[in-house]
């Protein structure tokens, strides 16, 4: 998950003018996309339990 909201997260980044380069030029920064990706952050930040890259210890 934490790997798909930084793509978002990436993809939707602002430009020199202050609108989305993806959502160009219907939305400002920060858009739809951005917003997403930063609850996938926190969502990702949240969740519990082993997975491929965090060991359990």
């Amino acid at each position: 998950m934490w790997s798909l909201a930084y793509q978002l997260f990436r993809d939707h980044r602002p430009d020199q003018d202050g609108f989305c380069v993806t959502c160009v030029p219907s939305e400002f920064s920060p858009c739809c996309g951005r917003h997403l990706a930063v609850r996938g952050f926190l969502t990702s930040c949240r969740m519990s339990g082993p997975t491929p890259t965090r060991e359990l210890r």
